[in-house]
């Protein structure tokens, strides 16, 4: 008995020892340890800020090849020749602003940083990251216009101070689209070689990705970070809150002179090193533990001495004395605290790891949406973080025009009270998610998704103070169409006539991008010949074709209308009438496209009936042997205007003046419309072969002729003719 009690005390000895040793060590060592991850964690810093400043380099310099490459641009010369007055692009040139803004496209998806970027001139027309702006457009106030400055001009004239090659400035951009945010505004003066520059580009580079890419995403609540130019001036300056005791890291960028500078609050580290508090926690409780189990061995026969060292370490650990409880209860109390506390903690970890994930699977829905991702290895992740995705599946849009005049208190209401309307009416697998003001819905595909979608409408109705617009799409069954999908969607909503609120694409069509330059040729053709109702069913097929099958962003809708537009404007001038008069139309984005083409379609009525009344008017004795010479002479291949020039002995100018006040048309144009007049007539009408047809019509080769034929009928000439008998 007296050896097991001298064992017992020497073990209770040695088990006391040790503990105060590994305290009293804590304290140097917790130091050292704080003192090494300080030194880690402003190297690491030291290191973002670097390598984020040879980032913000590398845009810089992209923003000024990008400048200098579209306005050294083969198709800028579009663009630069529209006046302050003027309301339509020239002739031709339609072509090459759909080309530069393809061009813009292509350049501006190298710039990682940057918003937006704009190429502005003088007169006022502009590139801009959403679509091409006329002269007429208020650009600088609808679009874009910087705080402290009423006017574009007064803008530049702050900028040409200097006139830098480069020039910086932290300044917020009073009106970008709906937003109002701090941007870095970058401007280059174009042309680049040039003092006296007229035009220039601008970009904005977005704050929050400079300072993502500037500082450690887990230092952002505990930091400031501001950039400064050469000249001290401030670009941004980052900053949650008043930071306390701080350590500055800073990196200049020799290139630009750029300086950044970022403060880190002291307390950062410290609640770095709150996992390593934990740790010696935990070890301290397992300790304890530890002891409770060696004097529960060596006291089986009495309590007390169990109870004695419990008590004893309960005394060093607890903060406050159960002076009720026995010390039997207050050991298992303080085991109970800590085993809770742990149990939170890790209940915090995985809250805050789920979060995350679903922070993680918003941003990857929003980039499916918006066709972002590309690569096969993107969407086999997205597969990954969205194994219940229902496939096949439908999506609906809901859209909410006016919610965007919310406030964001308000608007942040309505989410949720939309949100809660849906869930009730969708099926279980569904998913909801909402990209800017529009309320996405995937659901499984399903034949009763009329009658959900019906009932969540007059939900919306009845809760909501302002309308709401539903669109669901034809089932798919791949993620890589969401993209195609919702850009189809809103296509198929700006078709659809005001008053209509629920719309369901029933039919399996395939999505292709739609390139808009099928039937443009051939109503133009026939517009030019005052022929209304090909030129119309021309239109028709090209509307068919796009309403039912394609997808377009609403850059690719706008530079198919002006191409229509300028078709117009180019026949009003040939039937000498003014815009006014022609009903030409302008572009409105707030319209259906029905009610949009409704109005090309009220114009091309207009001018063929300008046209023919031209053509009505008695036309003089030198009009008149001019056209009855190129009747007569439609089979001669060689007929040109050097041919007739030749054969009436007249001038170059003469002959086309006297075709324009004949006909409305150029010589060649004339020519074209009267030998497929010809060709339908003798296809129509007569057994002739095909090649007879193309020789009565004055075509050498038969490629050219099919080609000719094609390109104004819509149909290749035995289709004509099969057509023709079948009629019969």
């Amino acid at each position: 008995m007296r050896i097991r009690k001298t064992l017992s005390r020497s073990v209770f000895i040695l088990y006391i020892s040790f503990l105060l040793v590994l305290l009293l060590l804590f304290v140097p060592f917790s130091n050292i340890a704080l003192n090494s991850l300080r030194e880690q964690g402003i190297a690491a810093s030291q290191e973002t800020l670097e390598a984020g400043l040879k980032r913000l380099d590398m845009e810089l310099d992209n923003v000024y090849q990008v400048a200098h490459a579209l306005y050294k641009s083969k198709n800028y010369s579009a663009l630069s020749s529209l006046s302050a007055r003027q309301s339509e692009p020239a002739s031709g040139d339609v072509t090459k602003l759909i080309g530069l803004q393809n061009e813009y496209n292509h350049l501006f998806s190298m710039l990682s940083f940057s918003e937006d970027l704009g190429l502005v001139l003088p007169s006022g027309a502009a590139i801009a990251c959403r679509r091409i702006h006329m002269p007429f457009e208020n650009f600088y106030g609808d679009y874009f216009r910087v705080e402290g400055f009423d006017s574009m001009a007064a803008w530049v004239s702050s900028i040409r101070k200097e006139q830098p090659a480069l020039s910086l400035s932290g300044q917020k951009v009073a009106r970008y689209l709906s937003s109002s945010r701090h941007y870095i505004v970058i401007t280059v003066p174009l042309p680049l070689s040039n003092s006296s520059w007229s035009t220039f580009c601008y970009a904005l580079l977005d704050e929050e990705k400079i300072t993502q890419a500037l500082t450690l995403s887990a230092m952002t609540d505990n930091s400031a970070l501001v950039i400064k130019d050469s000249d001290g001036n401030i670009l941004l300056h980052q900053s949650t809150e008043e930071l306390g005791n701080c350590v500055t890291v800073e990196a200049a960028s020799p290139q630009y002179g750029i300086i950044a500078q970022l403060s880190i609050e002291q307390s950062y580290f410290m609640s770095q090193f709150s996992g390593y508090y934990m740790l010696f926690g935990g070890f301290v409780s397992i300790y304890v533990l530890l002891g409770v189990i060696i004097a529960l061995y060596f006291t089986h026969k009495s309590t007390q001495p169990m109870v004695k060292l419990v008590s004893a370490a309960t005394e060093v650990s607890r903060k406050e004395d159960l002076q009720n409880d026995s010390p039997q209860q207050n050991a298992y109390a303080f085991m109970d605290s800590f085993i809770h506390g742990v149990d939170d903690r890790l209940k915090e970890n995985r809250l805050a790891l789920a979060n995350q994930e679903v922070l993680l699977k918003e941003n990857l829905l929003e980039r499916l949406l918006r066709g972002q991702l590309f690569m096969p290895a993107s969407f086999t992740m997205a597969e990954r973080y969205f194994p219940d995705f229902p496939l096949p599946c439908q999506m609906a849009r809901i859209s909410m025009p006016g919610a965007d005049r919310l406030d964001p208190q308000e608007f942040s209401q309505v989410q949720m009270q939309m949100q809660e309307i849906a869930r009730e009416h969708i099926a279980p697998g569904a998913m909801l998610h909402f990209s800017g003001d529009i309320l996405v819905v995937f659901h499984p595909a399903e034949p009763t998704l009329m009658e959900r979608f019906e009932a969540m409408q007059a939900h919306f109705e009845k809760e909501l103070d302002f309308p709401t617009y539903i669109t669901a799409s034809r089932p798919f069954d791949r993620m890589e169409d969401m993209g195609a999908v919702f850009a189809r969607l809103r296509l198929v909503r700006r078709f659809a006539k005001n008053s209509l609120c629920l719309i369901l694409e029933m039919d399996n069509a395939p999505l292709v991008p739609y390139s808009g330059t099928q039937y443009i040729t051939q109503f133009n053709e026939n517009l030019t010949r005052a022929q209304l109702k090909p030129a119309l069913a021309a239109l028709d097929a090209e509307l068919n074709a796009f309403q039912t099958g394609g997808y377009m962003d609403e850059t690719g809708v706008q530079q198919l209308f002006f191409t229509y537009r300028h078709i117009l404007c180019q026949a009003a001038g040939y039937a000498r009438i003014t815009l006014e008069k022609a009903l030409v139309p302008s572009y409105d984005p707030a319209v259906s496209l029905d009610v949009l083409f409704d109005s090309v379609r009220l114009s091309a009525a207009t001018i063929c009936e300008a046209l023919e009344s031209r053509v009505a008017v008695k036309i003089t004795e030198k009009e008149k042997r001019v056209l009855d010479a190129i009747g007569t002479h439609l089979g001669n291949p060689e007929l040109s205007i050097e041919y007739m020039v030749s054969l009436l002995s007249i001038s170059d100018k003469t002959l086309q003046r006297t075709m324009r006040s004949a006909t409305g048309m150029t010589f060649y144009e004339y020519l074209h419309s009267k030998r497929m007049e010809l060709a339908q007539k003798l296809l129509t009408e007569t057994a002739l072969s095909i090649q007879e047809v193309c020789q009565s019509c004055g075509y050498t080769s038969i490629n050219s002729f099919y080609k000719a034929f094609q390109r104004t009928f819509a149909m290749a000439p035995n289709a004509m003719r099969k057509n023709a008998h079948e009629q019969e």
